[in-house]
């Protein structure tokens, strides 16, 4: 049950993002920039991307975005999600778990537990969306 909450709670918001994309600039926060010490480049290709976020307990990224594509859990524990103006879901992912993602309003994520999380992400890059400057 938990599972289908994050799922659904993380597809509603990329829709109410989606109403409003016209008026947002159509870039997105890299993790991989902002946060180094969380995520990092598996393999790229021009189309494609396959990033890790490995998240110690008590520890938190910057805020980012993502390109549309699908996620797994490797390593589940106890996780926080905030959205941009600071509302946040408190989730429990478990290994195994996987789900698409459109692509995501600006959020950020905190490890609440005390275990490693470890996310496998695939992302589909897109030419109308590119990363922000730094």
């Amino acid at each position: 049950m938990k599972w289908m909450l994050l799922f659904i709670w993380m597809n509603l918001s990329c829709a109410t993002l989606t109403k409003s994309e016209a008026s947002m600039p159509q870039c997105l926060i890299d993790p991989v920039i902002v946060s180094p010490q969380m995520y990092r480049v598996i393999r790229e290709t021009p189309k494609v991307r396959e990033i890790r976020l490995y998240a110690r307990a008590g520890q938190s990224d910057r805020a980012h975005g993502h390109y549309r594509g699908r996620w797994t859990v490797l390593q589940g524990g106890k996780g926080r999600l905030y959205d941009a103006a600071g509302a946040f879901r408190d989730v429990e992912l478990k290994a195994g778990m996987s789900g698409e993602q459109a692509r995501t309003i600006l959020h950020r994520f905190e490890n609440r537990g005390d275990t490693p999380i470890e996310v496998q992400m695939i992302e589909t890059k897109s030419d109308e969306i590119q990363w922000c400057p730094r």
